[in-house]
């Protein structure tokens, strides 16, 4: 019953939506955006039942009724300077509120070859290409990848053209401001990486909400043969926020280096899905999840190696405060043509209280013999000899932990090939994690 009213409310503020959407003029785009709204209310919230969903609890979730944001919210520079990323030469967008902030927003001269825009501007430009990015987006028949293809407001569309090396990275900013009533945001990214290419994008999503917020986003990313793209993602949720985040990344003999960060929400959704196309393809993939107090961050990971020669190496971590929950389901997949495939699957948990909990399944399903696949999963609290250790050689029991957390974390953190970004996420992530 409360699925089926959750189902009503939506139907009823996708109406209201409508008009405010980009291309809300085409019809065929309005009528994938019903088909959309109509497999989402056909599948439904998805239910603890299910395996990749047993950790979940969105009881509260359907309990609200969440109304979408109709257009750009006014905010002023001073508002959000605070967590602009200082002193780095790029080229940024800014979107509050799921809507494109021209007066925030700024590109490079120095990366005029580089498409950077947004859907918004392709719903006036080039129509078609946005009916195919929707389409696309429909793919995964579950409910709140239909929800996204349906509400989506905006988001960044970058194309990185083919032989051009980007000398500085683009970042993207999604800042969700205060509103009086529970509020929803849907958006999307896509980048393409053409044919020996390279770039580096940075997406943070800062949450400042106070009242609850659905934040519901999709990620494509597809690289060319001998591309290579960095992308790292931070994310900052507000204790109420519902969020939901997919990405979607398809390599061709490329490389991709991924990495997330994410604190606090009531419950955050991380689904990663990596496809690697073609022969010598390699994604090296590592995750930080900081779930403090009542909140529940729970990462779905899935490698698929459908090609020979392909390398992928996954490392996750998290700090799990009292009461707080990680959950971590990683799978990799071998196809049968896949020979020499190198993967890799480790995720750490770290409980930095006695209330805390974690679960981790690590998976293979693989389908060659001459592979190499390797998997390892621990659950603990901090490494008490290490602790003795620190202490008899005159730290206190604070400075001991913190030493081995930032030990653990500078694991990850190196990762980041780009100083200046690496340095910005340690200072933000050690805000975090400044008083546990």
């Amino acid at each position: 019953m409360e699925n089926n009213l959750f189902s009503s409310n939506i139907r009823q503020q996708f109406e209201k939506l409508q008009p405010y959407l980009p291309g809300s003029g085409d019809l065929a785009l309005r009528h994938l955006r019903h088909q959309a709204l109509e497999k989402a209310s056909h599948v439904g919230i998805p239910h603890h039942r299910l395996e990749t969903w047993k950790h979940a609890d969105l009881q509260s979730l359907s309990e609200l009724e969440y109304k979408p944001y109709l257009h750009l919210t006014d905010v002023t520079l001073p508002e959000i300077e605070f967590y602009l990323t200082p002193h780095i030469k790029c080229s940024k967008l800014v979107f509050i509120n799921g809507y494109y902030a021209p007066y925030l927003s700024h590109k490079l001269q120095e990366l005029h070859d580089v498409t950077i825009t947004h859907l918004h501007h392709l719903a006036k430009t080039q129509p078609s290409l946005l009916g195919e990015l929707i389409e696309d987006s429909m793919q995964e028949p579950s409910f709140f990848h239909q929800l996204n293809s349906a509400f989506t407001t905006d988001g960044p569309f970058i194309i990185i053209p083919e032989n051009y090396k980007a000398a500085f990275p683009i970042i993207i900013y999604y800042f969700i401001l205060d509103n009086q009533q529970p509020s929803m945001v849907n958006s999307q990214t896509h980048i393409y990486v053409e044919k020996n290419a390279s770039a580096t994008v940075v997406e943070k999503t800062i949450s400042l909400t106070k009242n609850p917020t659905l934040i519901n986003t999709q990620h494509f990313i597809k690289a060319h043969p001998q591309s290579e793209l960095h992308f790292h993602k931070m994310t900052m949720n507000s204790p109420s926020d519902y969020h939901f985040e997919h990405f979607h990344a398809s390599l061709l003999s490329s490389s991709l280096h991924f990495s997330m960060y994410a604190t606090g929400s009531s419950y955050h959704r991380i689904e990663t899905n990596m496809l690697l196309h073609d022969k010598k393809a390699n994604i090296d993939f590592c995750g930080m999840m900081i779930p403090f107090a009542k909140s529940h961050i729970d990462w779905v990971s899935q490698v698929v190696h459908m090609a020979p020669l392909c390398q992928s190496e996954q490392i996750m971590q998290s700090f799990i405060c009292d009461h707080g929950h990680s959950s971590f389901l990683g799978k990799i997949s071998v196809n049968e043509n896949a020979y020499k495939t190198d993967a890799r699957l480790k995720s750490l948990h770290i409980l930095l209280g006695s209330q805390g909990k974690a679960d981790s399944a690590p998976q293979f399903e693989i389908h060659n013999d001459d592979v190499q696949c390797t998997h390892g999963a621990t659950i603990s609290g901090l490494d008490e000899n290490a602790l003795f250790y620190l202490q008899s050689r005159g730290c206190s029991l604070s400075q001991s932990k913190s030493l081995i957390i930032h030990a653990l974390m500078d694991k990850i953190l190196s990762k980041i090939e780009n100083i200046p970004i690496r340095t910005n996420f340690y200072h933000f992530i050690n805000e975090c994690l400044y008083d546990l």
